[in-house]
């Protein structure tokens, strides 16, 4: 990241930190986004704005765009450990997923440590949960004598959510203010690249004289593919590993099974789950 900023102050970009957004308002030459500072309140003037500023977007709300979907009836709470889980469990896979009829979780190695998440029912004890219930949880990963290092330990609720638009004037959602999801198949952060890569090349061609109307093409590409591709398939994976009625369970194995087995079939799914299918769908869209 600090690469990153290097060369973009090299390139004239100024970074403010410790900026929070309240809200954001436009007219026919430009758009100011007003923000709280240590030193008070300051406005920012451009030509366009993205709203790039997370699921709670400051800037979604002041504009009173929908946000629509739905809420999971369930928390997802994770755990970062120091612990090696690859000396015990594959240490081939780096994200692993591991499901029975009763409990699922996604093991995920970052630098230096491994991120657990598991579910646990909406009406929990939330202190509990982040006490006990997560040592619990990780000896029932791996047993051992002593308690788990926790480096780091969150709840939070998970939401399934696209903008109603994706464009408003002159500001343009995008990321988790555009749009949210769960996190099993890790589209939601690859979707908001995509979504910034989609956007810079317009902004870009616009600079360069093209029609601001460019601009609605990127709203149909990127809501398009949030609907279609990213919600279905990250629900449908929630779906799946959560089911725990037998039968419907190896009904999913069998046909994921089935999947793998013919070389077209693998290669379809492996394009819809690396999201290179809904680059290609976006692109379809004028």
């Amino acid at each position: 990241m600090r690469f990153l900023e290097e060369k973009l102050r090299n390139e004239g970009v100024e970074f403010r930190f410790g900026h929070e957004v309240t809200a954001v308002r436009q007219d026919d030459d430009g758009v100011t986004v007003t923000a709280n500072t240590a030193s008070g309140p300051v406005s920012v003037t451009g030509r366009y704005v993205i709203a790039a500023d997370g699921a709670r977007s400051a800037m979604r709300r002041s504009l009173g765009v929908e946000f629509e979907g739905f809420t999971y009836a369930e928390l997802f709470l994770i755990a970062s450990t120091d612990f090696p889980f690859e000396n015990t469990l594959d240490r081939h896979r780096l994200c692993q997923l591991h499901a029975d009829p009763l409990e699922w979780l996604v093991l995920l190695r970052v630098p230096g440590l491994w991120r657990v998440l598991v579910p646990a029912p909406e009406n929990s004890d939330r202190e509990k949960l982040l006490s006990e219930n997560l040592q619990a949880m990780l000896q029932r990963v791996v047993p051992r004598s002593e308690p788990y290092t926790i480096a780091h330990r969150s709840i939070y609720h998970v939401h399934q959510r696209v903008a109603k638009s994706l464009r408003h004037g002159r500001v343009l959602l995008a990321g988790d203010a555009a749009h949210v999801n769960n996190p099993l198949g890790g589209m939601g952060m690859n979707g908001g690249i995509q979504d910034a890569f989609n956007l810079a090349d317009k902004l870009k061609a616009i600079w360069a004289g093209a029609d601001e109307r460019l601009l609605d093409r990127y709203d149909r590409q990127r809501r398009t593919v949030a609907v279609e591709a990213v919600q279905q398939q990250t629900h449908r994976n929630q779906q799946i590993i959560s089911e725990r009625d037998p039968e419907t369970r190896k009904k999913s194995l069998d046909a994921m099974r089935k999947v793998a087995a013919d070389k077209t079939s693998a290669r379809e799914y492996m394009l819809r789950s690396s999201m290179i299918a809904s680059m290609r769908r976006a692109a379809e869209i004028e």
